[in-house]
């Protein structure tokens, strides 16, 4: 956009930067290959690669200017700095540690990595690792993705990590790449996940433990229809393991009339309250024995929701009652013979 008889400081973005080439000039006597972006056709700043020389023109001393146009290598060049400048800006606040290292030396690391390991650009690689037989054994392991590794971290103690190893050319130097993603709280968190459910699972345990073992059986009614029971409840019955699940507890009783006296005691339990009561039952076998039923429902307002009933095997106390009621009897039937005697 320049024309013969045009003022050449109208190129100029700063009309400095012609006082800077003509000082150049004058100190090395010329001006080659200087990269400056001047204003184009159309008022567009452009860049160029200047060279000037001093001539003479008409008996006057003047610079002979030659201008080559380079603002589409400029133009590239600003592009994939801008994109490497992004790429650090990434890499700088990555959460993930990213290292380079060739031969066992570190020659970049991210500030991640730093943070997380208090390795440096310069450091030793092995710094890294617990002992030299972890560090060959990883080695051994050669390049591969989401790899389980532990580490030493900044503070000396163990950082569990998945990191990807691959071979990487970095500036003409062929090394390692590296990226370290810190796992330890996941980890962590996933073993007290583990230690709970196992504590869970043994606390689910003991009840079972103590339900079994119990010597007076213990059973879960609804609708006197046997739903659970333990292992002293079948024993008691004469039944073998499970052998009354699903069964109506009319089966305990000798007769229907027996079976439907008991059906009064509901009317205690809707109140919330403990229904005890001692009567004779029936074994499989047919035997009868003496018993000591309490119950109480899991949900008085809600009786379908079952009753949890204890049945005790009162047959020996009973016996004994009766032995010592005869024993009484029989003392106190003895008891006027010995005053006639002793008169």
């Amino acid at each position: 956009g320049l024309g013969e008889g045009d003022e050449v400081l109208r190129i100029y973005q700063n009309p400095q930067d012609r006082a800077e080439l003509v000082a150049i000039v004058q100190e090395h006597g010329s001006v080659r290959n200087h990269e400056m972006r001047l204003i184009g056709a159309g008022g567009r700043l452009r860049d160029f690669l200047v060279s000037f020389l001093p001539m003479e023109h008409d008996g006057e001393q003047g610079l002979m200017g030659f201008l080559l146009d380079i603002t589409d290598r400029k133009d590239a060049e600003r592009a994939v700095a801008a994109e490497r400048q992004a790429l650090q800006a990434m890499l700088d606040s990555s959460p993930v540690g990213i290292g380079f290292s060739t031969a066992g030396v570190m020659h970049y690391t991210n500030p991640r990595f730093e943070q997380l390991f208090g390795v440096r650009s310069g450091d030793d690689a092995g710094r890294l690792y617990q002992s030299e037989d972890e560090r060959a054994r990883y080695k051994s392991m050669g390049f591969g993705a989401d790899i389980p590794v532990t580490l030493v971290g900044a503070d000396g103690r163990p950082v569990e990590t998945l990191t990807t190893i691959l071979p990487f050319n970095l500036a003409g130097r062929e090394g390692v790449l590296s990226w370290r993603i810190d796992v330890t709280q996941q980890m962590e968190a996933e073993k007290a996940i583990r230690r709970a459910k196992q504590l869970a699972e043994d606390a689910a345990q003991q009840p079972q433990t103590i339900f079994e073992a119990a010597e007076i059986g213990i059973v879960l009614l609804k609708n006197r229809v046997v739903v659970r029971s333990n292992s002293a409840f079948d024993r008691i019955f004469g039944h073998e393991r499970h052998g009354m699940d699903g069964r109506t507890t009319r089966e305990w009783y000798a007769s229907n009339e027996a079976h439907q006296a008991l059906g009064d005691a509901y009317a205690q339990l809707a109140c919330g309250e403990t229904h005890y009561r001692e009567l004779r039952l029936v074994r499989k076998d047919g035997e009868t024995f003496y018993a000591r039923l309490s119950g109480r429902a899991i949900d008085p307002a809600d009786l379908s929701q079952g009753a949890v009933w204890l049945v005790e095997d009162i047959s020996k106390r009973m016996a004994l009652q009766a032995q010592l009621q005869v024993a009484l009897e029989a003392a106190a039937d003895a008891a006027p013979a010995k005053s006639a005697i002793l008169a």
